[in-house]
């Protein structure tokens, strides 16, 4: 009987079941299935949780639907005034929280001529400088809004010039000021509401609307010549504007 050669058949059995079947097969290029390529990893997210400093600037209108001007004794006063705002403004957001300065210039759309005398132009600029508070809600998406607050010092600047002040007759300097200005200080709060849109990384776009009261002198400034300044007592004032801005991580 031989059992040499069925010892052997036996033994080699185990190990051909055990072994994987890429063995059997053979670890040929071929009959690995493809790999697929690996996809670019994404560039992270700016993390806005974190703290960073916001650079606005932005244009809009400064309206005093309720105020009575009054830009001078012989001219009658003239309910509401409209002015052109330029805005700039300086944040830090920290969270869902954020405060910083912002500086304010409203322009004349354009001068008062004054029908008693002719020649002479009035006109009036506004100067504020606030301090703003914010409070950012939770935002949708690419999209922050927030309500907020500001307080700080209003200045009126009223400029009276006739028509040798703005067209000279000759090229030659005089001592003294061209034109007469008398400015009136006061302070200025109120309530805002806004929001801004992420259009990239960095760079945002948005809009706001503020509600301010300012606090003038009630009794009105005067200048020798008997004019006197537009606005006293306590003035309403509706700005709306658009903000472009820039924001830097900390």
């Amino acid at each position: 009987m031989k059992l040499g050669p069925a010892l052997a058949v036996a033994l080699a059995a185990p190990a051909a079941w055990a072994a994987p079947p890429s063995a059997a097969i053979g670890d040929s290029p071929l009959d690995q299935p493809p790999e697929r390529p690996e996809k670019p990893a994404e560039k992270p997210a700016l993390e806005y949780r974190r703290p960073a400093v916001l650079f606005h600037t932005g244009i809009g209108l400064l309206a005093l639907p309720l105020a009575s001007v009054c830009p001078s004794p012989s001219a009658p006063c003239q309910p509401g005034e409209t002015s052109l705002a330029v805005t700039l403004m300086t944040l830090v957001r920290i969270r869902q929280l954020a405060f910083g300065a912002a500086a304010d210039v409203g322009f004349g759309l354009r001068p008062e001529h004054g029908a008693p005398e002719p020649g002479r132009d009035h006109s009036r600029n506004y100067f504020s400088f606030d301090a703003i508070f914010r409070y950012y809600l939770p935002p949708l998406r690419r999209l922050d809004w927030w309500v907020g607050g500001s307080l700080g010092a209003a200045v009126l600047s009223d400029v009276w010039s006739t028509d040798v002040d703005r067209h000279p007759y000759a090229d030659t300097w005089f001592v003294g000021p061209k034109r007469l200005t008398l400015s009136t200080e006061g302070f200025s709060f109120g309530p805002s509401i806004g929001a801004h849109w992420r259009f990239a990384e960095r760079w945002l776009v948005g809009t706001q609307f503020r509600y301010l009261n300012w606090i003038l002198p009630a009794n009105r400034r005067e200048t020798p010549l008997g004019d006197s300044a537009s606005l006293a007592g306590r003035i309403d004032l509706v700005e709306f504007g658009v903000l472009l801005g820039f924001r830097v991580g900390l």
